[in-house]
């Protein structure tokens, strides 16, 4: 996996977003990028990228913002990979949310499965504890099926890496939810020793860092799937 999959999802989702008329007026699925070329000037397209990611963070800090990235994934992009990507992301697939998140965990190997639709009914005051692994796939089930379920309230997530956070990111934007609540394996540590609780926890049954997570809090329930 290299950081620039992990842009090329970015980039994806945003075409996604144009699609659906957010914004009203196309940049990055222009065929001619007229906006992108009337005040380029000596730009190229990895400012382009830059750009983008820049105006989409303001609405979707949650993969947006990479300063909550452990490393930027625009560094060292040079400008025919640039406009390699953003080529590549106007033609996306226009598949339904959940078959588009599964496609995004398996485009930068991550795990896919999950018998997301076992999952039982949550209610929208129970905090729920999405551990590492399934990145936001079974909240957006869960959302998809419950429209009473707000995935930036209801959710807590914990992301190990920078592909969670995007995966996750993913699942918000397609939602159009406000920014999830994302922790750090230490994030949840501190938080836990403060007091705080989970009514539910959801869990991939066949990744190992979530079983240990699991296991370090011994959580009375996990909702393997």
């Amino acid at each position: 996996m290299t950081d620039f999959s992990l842009l090329t999802l970015l980039l994806e989702s945003l075409a996604r977003l144009e699609r659906a008329g957010r914004p009203a007026r196309p940049r990055l699925t222009d065929p001619e990028w007229t906006a992108w070329r009337h005040f380029r000037r000596k730009l190229g397209f990895p400012e382009f990228i830059q750009l983008l990611c820049e105006d989409a963070a303001l609405a979707f800090p949650v993969p947006f913002d990479f300063s909550r990235w452990h490393h930027n994934p625009l560094a060292g992009l040079r400008e025919s990979e640039a406009e390699g990507l953003v080529r590549q992301a106007a033609a996306a697939s226009d598949e339904d949310a959940a078959g588009f998140l599964r496609a995004a965990a398996r485009a930068i190997g991550r795990q896919s499965g999950g018998k997301l639709a076992d999952l039982p009914r949550i209610q929208p005051y129970q905090r729920t504890l999405e551990l590492p692994g399934t990145s936001g796939r079974a909240a957006l089930s869960l959302c998809l099926k419950y429209p009473d379920l707000a995935f930036d309230q209801t959710f807590t997530f914990v992301a190990d890496s920078d592909a969670d956070v995007v995966l996750i990111g993913l699942a918000a934007i397609e939602l159009r939810s406000n920014p999830p609540q994302v922790l750090s394996r230490a994030e949840l540590y501190a938080a836990i020793r403060a007091g705080a609780l989970f009514d539910r926890v959801i869990g991939l049954g066949d990744y190992g860092p979530a079983r240990s997570l699991a296991a370090d809090f011994a959580f009375a329930e996990v909702l393997w799937v």
